[in-house]
């Protein structure tokens, strides 16, 4: 392995600096005063998938995040069988299925915040508008309560625990604020809300949320979830789902916007479908446009660029030996980029999902919610709310990019995605609230 000096991490590391070409598909850099090992590439995103659990832990690099919460063991920082117990309890709570039966409260929660946030003739500072959104969906789906006044108290408190704690770009001192500090006396009084408001009798007509399955497995075994380990699990869909899902819906809205051939066939495909009403499940099948724009996104402007782990022993890949306990960053969506996957990767193609093509469905090829024993329980869970939010915005609002030949800019911290300068302006109501239409 090569050893070299870089400053950024995983795919766009990887394909900036032709690492990847130029030294294969495992390599050492220096990063923060540490050596990683690097792997890249279709052999790395396979081993993961067969062999991550018996060579790889994740303790190490979610354990700052864990501690910052008191607790001890987490869904994140565990491998292994209790790892395993911890996914199964919140497998259906993260699911397709859970989100689809909230559809409703979800489509009513997108038109009060564009009304809220995205009024004609203003400037709408995209990922900040889309934090909020996905925060007060995600309260929905999880708990049956939206968060309110604690959006931008989270917010905060995650940007903070993941710059300090995680990608480390920002000193502990930082811990200390009396800003964040308030924020997460705030966070925490929100997730004892959860917890004692928690009512188990409630009605049965209500959908099961994902608190419903933790309350209910702590019932069961009350070693499962201890002290604050609870309030974690409870508050986990806003660190898993705040910002990833406002990153990939800001790139989303960015894409669609800067490819009017997209944006045409994105128009006509969600004006259709609310035509007939405010979407079903089945409705959102039926928006190939839609769904190709929202995976193109997430290939192009991916929000878990790497996995990141330490060897749990000895191990040797592509001929070259990785140590235990060494930091390991898998790039998993270095593929992404590969001409031998996906043909003119740069190129913005919405139909390269879609019959006969399925460049995706390659081995090894598409990794947008990361692989292996950690891939994202929300995944499915995402895909609708991505799919709904961008239903919802476009067949409401007419926007254009600002400045009109904008550029996207990428930040990779705290999370990989737009720029938080990224703005559009409302130039218009393209239609009334789903629920009035």
């Amino acid at each position: 392995a090569y050893e070299i000096r870089l400053s950024l991490v995983g795919s766009e590391m990887c394909i900036r600096d032709s690492c990847y070409q130029t030294h294969g598909p495992i390599f050492r850099i220096k990063l923060f005063n540490s050596t990683v090992v690097v792997m890249a590439g279709p052999e790395a995103n396979q081993f993961i998938s067969r062999e991550g659990s018996s060579h790889l832990r994740s303790k190490e690099f979610w354990q700052g995040l864990v501690d910052e919460f008191g607790a001890r063991k987490s869904l994140i920082n565990t491998d292994g069988e209790i790892h395993a117990q911890l996914r199964k309890v919140m497998k259906r709570g993260f699911s397709r299925g859970t989100v689809q039966g909230q559809l409703k409260e979800l489509i009513g929660i997108t038109d009060d915040m564009l009304d809220r946030d995205w009024q004609t003739g203003r400037d709408v500072e995209v990922v900040r508008a889309m934090q909020r959104m996905a925060a007060e969906q995600l309260g929905i789906m999880a708990t049956g309560k939206a968060p309110g006044e604690y959006v931008n108290d989270l917010r905060l408190f995650i940007q903070t625990v993941l710059s300090v704690n995680i990608t480390r770009h920002w000193p502990r001192i930082m811990l200390y604020s009396p800003a964040y500090r308030r924020a997460k006396r705030r966070v925490f009084e929100l997730g004892q809300k959860m917890i004692d408001g928690y009512d188990p009798n409630r009605g049965e007509s209500e959908p099961r949320t994902l608190i419903d399955d933790i309350m209910a497995a702590r019932a069961a075994d009350s070693t499962l979830f201890e002290g604050n380990e609870l309030m974690m699990a409870v508050l986990g869909p806003y660190f898993a789902g705040l910002d990833t899902v406002a990153n990939i819906t800001s790139a989303i809205l960015y894409a669609t916007l800067k490819h009017p051939e997209v944006y045409a066939r994105v128009i006509e495909e969600v004006d259709r479908v609310f035509a007939a009403g405010p979407p079903t499940s089945e409705a959102l099948g039926q928006m190939p446009a839609l769904h190709g724009t929202v995976m193109e996104a997430l290939r192009m402007y991916p929000i878990a660029v790497a996995a990141m782990r330490n060897a749990t022993r000895d191990f040797v890949f592509a001929g070259h030996q990785v140590l235990a306990d060494e930091p390991v960053y898998i790039a998993v969506t270095v593929c992404h980029f590969l001409p031998e996957f996906f043909v003119e990767p740069t190129r913005f193609d919405i139909d390269r999902f879609h019959p006969p093509r399925n460049e995706h469905r390659q081995r090894g090829a598409f990794a947008p919610f990361s692989l292996g024993e950690h891939t994202c329980l929300g995944a499915g869970m995402a895909e609708v709310q991505m799919m709904l939010t961008m239903a919802t915005l476009f067949h409401r609002l007419r926007m254009e990019l600002v400045p009109a030949n904008y550029e996207l800019k990428l930040k990779v911290v705290p999370t990989p995605g737009p720029e938080m300068k990224f703005r559009v302006r409302v130039t218009g109501r393209r239609h009334a609230p789903a629920a009035s239409s």
